[in-house]
């Protein structure tokens, strides 16, 4: 079996020895593969998941706070009045800022709405619809219950490439 990370993840370590790691932890545990457990084991400087984490309180805090504040304005949902369904939907979206005097291109948090009307987020933000939905297919392509959906997914796809 051959490991590689997913799009877009970065590490200090190759994923072939981050899979081996994690087996042999999943092994020594029954079968059991937790955070908790990884957490634990990567904590002694000689396994090879260590340099994975970031060892530094004060680092490490202040990226906890990041994480934080990503998942606080992602978690946020309103209900517009003028929705018939008057279900909730997500307030705050990411989105990439193009970069001004100089400065290098940034993702922001913009709200839904914002982004519906500036074509070039909206269409970012459709791209980015349209990688999870793929990434979902991938996920689960081993559930034929999902045969249906899975088949208007590839149908939409195939048209989205075209436009």
């Amino acid at each position: 079996m051959k490991a590689s990370w997913k799009k877009g993840y970065h590490s200090k370590i190759k994923a072939e020895i981050a899979f081996t790691e994690l087996e042999k932890i999943k092994t020594a545990n029954g079968g059991m593969l937790t955070a908790g457990i990884v957490l634990a084991k990567a904590k002694a400087k000689t396994n090879k998941l260590h340099k994975v984490f970031e060892w530094d309180d004060s680092k490490a805090a202040d990226e906890h706070r990041m994480l934080q504040a990503r998942k606080l304005m992602q978690s946020i949902e309103v209900v517009y009045p003028e929705s018939p369904k008057q279900t909730p939907h997500r307030h705050y979206m990411v989105v990439t800022e193009p970069g001004k005097n100089d400065q290098p291109q940034r993702k922001v948090y913009r709200t839904t709405e914002e982004i519906l009307k500036d074509p070039v987020a909206r269409d970012e933000l459709l791209g980015n619809a349209i990688r999870e939905a793929i990434s979902f297919r991938q996920k689960y392509a081993e559930l034929s219950e999902l045969a249906g959906v899975f088949h208007a997914l590839d149908d939409f796809v195939s048209h989205a490439k075209t436009v």
